[in-house]
């Protein structure tokens, strides 16, 4: 698995995000997008390159919120719907079909403030498995994205719904298939949460086996991950999370409330002043 920092948006313009939109296994981390949401035709180059990044067995995190569900409804032509008033005040129950390898994280987040932005269960696409959420509300959730090869020649591939691949395939066009992953939170605790063991364990998931649950089978035996951090998602904030899972699994385990003189020298050297479990 590597670690790196990328480019702004303007860097879907680069050789770089054209060679990984090409292969598969790459995960693109998005920190929520506050003044600069890309402003690109969706139908030319640039927006058919991160639609061919998804489909070809990679994955694209967004976190945030608003902006974050509009850049999935306008570059992958869906219509999910925020929640009613903008607004679910939670909690949201981690549900029993998760992918194992997410089992360890948090079994219920908070609503914090409104730093949380959840969208309608009712409003998902075919091929959407919903995290975290409430009865009618989800703020964290991945959609199964699919192409496949157009049927007129010459056209670039076209979005395929997951449920339609088999008869695709019996065209044959088979599907090539990737994953969007929504985190509807904003990341401006100045201290760890729930919501960064979360990140955590998505960054883990699918580092997992070259890629995890979300890698295509044909790329199951692939050795290697690239998670590209845009900036704001520092190395610093990934081992701080690690660290507040460390803890928290700790209290949950004996019962007890850590005081300040009994904080690990570690985290005294990571400056981590407060740990929200």
């Amino acid at each position: 698995m590597t670690f790196g920092v990328a480019w702004h948006w303007d860097g879907c313009r680069s050789q770089r995000f054209r060679r990984i939109s090409e292969t598969c296994c790459s995960t693109i981390v998005i920190p929520p997008m506050e003044w600069d949401f890309p402003v690109y035709s969706t139908h030319k180059i640039i927006g058919q390159r991160i639609r061919n990044f998804v489909a070809n067995g990679n994955m694209l995190v967004l976190t945030g919120g608003i902006l974050a569900n509009e850049f999935i409804n306008s570059y992958f032509f869906y219509n999910i719907e925020l929640a009613d008033g903008n607004y679910s005040p939670g909690p949201y129950r981690r549900l029993k079909d998760v992918p194992e390898c997410l089992l360890g994280a948090p079994e219920v987040l908070p609503q914090k403030g409104i730093s949380v932005t959840a969208v309608k269960k009712s409003s998902l696409p075919s091929g959407t498995e919903v995290l975290w959420g409430t009865p009618r509300s989800t703020p964290v959730f991945m959609i199964k994205f699919c192409e496949a090869q157009s049927p007129n020649e010459g056209m670039p591939p076209i979005k395929v719904l997951p449920r339609d691949c088999p008869a695709a395939e019996k065209d044959g066009r088979p599907c090539s298939c990737g994953y969007i992953m929504y985190i509807g939170y904003t990341f401006q605790e100045q201290y760890p949460t729930r919501w960064d063991a979360v990140r955590l364990f998505i960054f883990l998931c699918w580092a997992r086996d070259g890629g995890g649950a979300a890698a295509p089978p044909e790329s199951s035996n692939s050795s290697f991950l690239s998670i590209t951090l845009f900036p704001r998602f520092s190395r610093a904030q990934i081992f701080e999370s690690l660290l507040v899972l460390a803890v928290c699994r700790t209290l949950a385990s004996t019962q007890t409330t850590a005081k300040p003189s009994e904080r690990p020298q570690f985290f005294k050297n990571w400056r981590i002043k407060r740990v929200d479990c």
